[in-house]
């Protein structure tokens, strides 16, 4: 609406347009909008819970977000047939868990020549790793355990190996380990 305002000399109103405020512009990179600006904190978060889960995954690459989320998910499985397999282990479970774990593809190994030469063995496996994996589990059992897990390794009872896969004695290769 108009609003009248009376000038000092004649004493009669004369109209005026109200005070238009002029649009706000933002800088280079900010905005205005309370929608966009909860977009960019929204955006922002997520970054941050990515940076996050890129720290809590063992080698871990730089990919795209779709190729994060897979890496993430397989390592959440892996954790989950570990926790798994411990724990069924130690219920005394070693046959149950022979054959859950058995039918888990090993794609570090796959393709290997398993002819009882234990190339695949000597490939994933060394002495150097041992000390390796018991120098971090004196300072961080879960920094030992990332370790083993990006070189495809984890832990379990020598019974628990025994049954899921036979390993041969180096001095007589027709006795197999005996479960303790």
């Amino acid at each position: 609406p108009l609003h009248a305002h009376q000038t000092s000399t004649t004493g009669a109103a004369v109209p005026h347009p109200p005070a238009f405020r002029p649009r706000v512009r933002a800088r280079r990179g900010q905005a205005t909008d309370p929608h966009s600006i909860a977009e960019r904190l929204r955006r922002e978060r997520i970054a941050e819970r990515m940076k996050a889960l890129q720290e809590l995954v063992p080698s871990f690459s730089k990919t795209d977000k779709a190729t994060m989320l897979d890496e993430v998910v397989d390592y959440v499985k892996f954790l989950r047939l570990q926790v798994k397999v411990l724990s069924m282990s130690r219920l005394g479970g070693a046959g149950a868990v022979a054959q859950l774990v058995s039918d888990v593809p090993l794609p570090s190994v796959e393709g290997e020549d398993l002819d009882g030469s234990n190339q695949a063995r000597e490939k994933w496996t060394s002495n150097e790793t041992e000390e390796q994996v018991a120098k971090l589990m004196e300072k961080d059992v879960g920094t030992a355990m990332q370790f083993l897990q990006s070189k495809a390794l984890c832990i379990m009872p020598i019974s628990l190996a025994a049954a899921i896969y036979p390993i041969y004695q180096p001095d007589s290769p027709s006795t197999l380990v005996k479960p303790e």
